[in-house]
């Protein structure tokens, strides 16, 4: 299953939207977050927070995000999904 929706969230005084998507296994989920052209995948961790995953491929060719801004974005999933 596949479910898409929008992370709004407020960085540096600007509002941002970003395009996600909900990956379902069997027992885990995934959620990928566009974020400037790049794929960012957050996995939830054993203390119920989201930690932040590129693909090895992409590491090398592409100018990351800061990291301020990935973790405003796992905060921003820790409320939606949080219990």
């Amino acid at each position: 299953m596949n479910e898409q929706f929008d992370i709004r969230l407020v960085y540096q005084g600007k509002e941002c939207i970003f395009n996600a998507a909900l990956l379902t296994t069997a027992y885990s989920y995934r959620i990928k977050v566009r974020v400037d052209e790049l794929d960012i995948f957050y996995e939830p961790d054993e203390e119920q927070n989201f930690r932040a995953i590129v693909n090895y491929e992409d590491s090398n060719n592409t100018k990351f995000p800061d990291k301020a801004l990935l973790g405003e974005i796992s905060n921003a999933l820790i409320l939606l999904f949080k219990d």
